[in-house]
């Protein structure tokens, strides 16, 4: 059962274990429409894994985004493949979705593609979340999976994205967030914890400081980030009742 759903496997797939590895030939894990097989083997050795997704749907990882403040609508096609699995995991990828509805609001089609390096080391990695007027976020850069320290390295750009994305990141410092920005990015750090430096303009901006309860409105004001702080410098701030204060200051992600 995956988020209250009912799975079926095949009949005819082999899983068996042999010294330390776990080997599987054509598991077919079926909801509905929605499939995804798995092929390979599970190993701490360079042995690789591979994921196929048909109709995949997002609805499915709920139970896990759920609790970030996320629900997302929408299917995923492509594959994944894994070496190493049970030592040092390095993932190839080529990933497409239908349009994503992100808390009941569009915000376009994810195209994903990580294509692993095994004499660099190094996964280059495009990352376009579009709409059909080019809206939403690209990225572009690497992952060295040989190095400890800033492994990712990730350029990106924001194009009138809508700031409710960005919500489950800021919800302890503010709610009901609305707009949208342009912004140029850089992504260091790893996964886990990822390093955002950049400068933003934020559009026609709406929000609740959750600290006062107190709504306010920002437009056409520029930020800049740095290591995950938002530093503001004279940054023009509107309240309900039309006031006008400047901001200058730090916020720490």
């Amino acid at each position: 059962v995956i988020n209250n759903e009912k799975w079926s496997l095949n009949n005819d797939a082999l899983v068996r274990v042999s010294k330390g590895k776990i080997y599987i030939n054509n598991l077919l894990l079926n909801q509905g429409q929605q499939s995804v097989k798995l092929d390979g083997i599970l190993s701490n050795e360079n042995d690789k894994l591979n994921l196929l997704f048909n109709k995949f749907s997002l609805s499915s990882l709920n139970g896990i985004t759920t609790p970030f403040g996320i629900n997302l609508k929408g299917y995923l096609n492509g594959n994944i493949a894994l070496n190493s699995i049970f030592k040092n995991p390095i993932a190839s990828a080529s990933i497409k979705t239908t349009p994503i509805i992100y808390n009941d609001i569009p915000i376009g089609q994810l195209d994903l593609e990580a294509q692993f390096d095994p004499l660099t080391g190094i996964a280059n990695l495009g990352i376009n979340l579009l709409d059909e007027r080019n809206r939403g976020i690209k990225l572009h850069g690497d992952y060295n999976f040989l190095v400890e320290q800033d492994p990712l390295n990730l350029q990106g750009q924001l194009n009138e994205v809508d700031l409710i994305l960005f919500q489950p990141l800021l919800k302890n410092l503010v709610s009901n967030l609305s707009g949208t920005t342009n912004a140029d990015l850089t992504i260091l750090g790893s996964l886990k914890k990822p390093k955002i430096s950049g400068l933003g303009r934020f559009k026609n901006t709406e929000f609740v400081v959750n600290y006062l309860k107190t709504p306010y409105s920002v437009d056409n004001q520029l930020a800049i980030v740095e290591n995950n702080t938002i530093i503001l410098q004279n940054f023009i701030i509107n309240d309900s009742k039309g006031h006008q204060a400047s901001a200058n200051g730090i916020l720490n992600l």
